[in-house]
């Protein structure tokens, strides 16, 4: 692992740390680690705590691993699996966290008797939902032009190419790996364009047709909200999905000498440190649909529906027709696992991921 990829990795974990340690402000304002509350009470000393809880043990575990790694880091020559087990050890830290701190709320709720106040209102609004809340689908025209056009340059440029093909550099720009070159070898940038590609537009369905929430005690409020939270995160899916297919056609240039292959990971690097902050600033700014702050605040829950939410983070109800739900806790979206179609449509996607991964491995 050269030192470009280790500053490139490094960066990429602080700035998801950062992001999940900051996840408790973020999302709706009547949820608090996957757990329903009257709006009125996000601010109290309790739940402010519980928050502070969360993100005091998420900085101590971030740095603790943190300073783990530095020092194996002198220790190990195979820099990638201290940083693949440092990232893996911090997601665990942080689900544990997470599900200490869900505990505590959910304790804390029952002696409060909330849920027996609980109003259980949904705001449905099908002309609302019917309107046009994302960007045009037509967008990712621009991305498929850009997949056949690396496609159409690999064919063409094949038999010039030579018989070696580049896939590595070290800091000072030499190349340090090479593969024979084969059809496959050359067509899997684009094979993980097609990949991209699908899983933007499978993002930004999910976008489109999943209901937002409406806050029953501020409907236009909510609603104004809802529309930009759809907006924003339509247009995210588009750029996330140019820029990677973009990185990956600059991948298919490597290969055949027409850029030097360094300057495509520095590019691919600095594209992926911006995807994550601009992820960052999303999620702060716009964050969940029912994210809005302003307005009046209840003192009675409005909708509470944990029964359907099994530590507040996985979603199983089979009354609602629903693929896709938002996420409780954070920004995004996950699946509802009562849904066989939504769970094969995942493991699908995940399968593929993993053969593309261990196809390039094998390359």
């Amino acid at each position: 692992m050269n030192t470009i990829d280790t500053v490139m990795d490094w960066t990429i974990y602080i700035i998801v740390a950062i992001t999940l340690i900051m996840t408790p402000l973020i999302g709706r304002k009547d949820v608090v680690f996957g757990v329903t509350i009257p709006t009125d009470q996000k601010k109290t000393k309790e739940i402010v705590g519980f928050k502070k809880l969360y993100i005091k043990l998420s900085m101590l575990s971030a740095i603790i691993i943190t300073l783990g790694a530095v020092l194996l880091n002198f220790l190990v020559k195979n820099k990638l699996s201290i940083y693949n087990i440092s990232a893996m050890l911090y997601l665990v830290s942080i689900f544990v966290i997470y599900s200490i701190v869900n505990k505590k709320v959910k304790g804390y709720k029952k002696t409060k008797n909330w849920a027996k106040e609980a109003r259980n209102i949904r705001v449905v609004d099908i002309e609302f939902i019917s309107s046009k809340l994302v960007c045009s689908v037509w967008c990712f025209l621009i991305h498929i032009a850009m997949i056949v056009a690396t496609g159409i340059s690999a064919i063409l440029l094949y038999e010039d190419a030579p018989s070696k093909l580049p896939i590595k550099v070290n800091m000072s720009g030499h190349i340090t790996k090479y593969i024979d070159k084969s059809i496959i070898a050359v067509l899997f940038p684009i094979i993980i364009q097609i990949a991209i590609l699908v899983t933007c537009l499978i993002i930004y369905m999910t976008i489109k047709h999943t209901p937002p929430y409406i806050d029953p005690d501020n409907i236009e409020i909510s609603k104004k909200h809802a529309k930009l939270h759809k907006k924003a995160w339509s247009y995210f899916t588009v750029i996330f999905g140019l820029l990677l297919i973009g990185q990956f056609s600059l991948v298919e240039l490597g290969l055949f000498n027409l850029i030097q292959v360094k300057t495509g990971f520095i590019i691919g690097g600095i594209v992926t440190i911006f995807l994550i902050a601009l992820t960052l600033f999303l999620s702060i700014k716009v964050g969940h649909s029912g994210g809005h702050k302003k307005g009046v605040n209840s003192a009675v829950i409005n909708r509470d529906d944990d029964k359907h939410w099994i530590s507040g983070k996985f979603y199983y109800n089979k009354n609602d027709a629903s693929l896709f739900v938002e996420k409780r806790f954070g920004v995004g979206y996950t699946i509802n696992f009562a849904k066989p179609l939504a769970i094969l449509m995942i493991c699908g996607l995940l399968t593929f991921i993993i053969g593309c991964s261990l196809i390039g491995t094998l390359l």
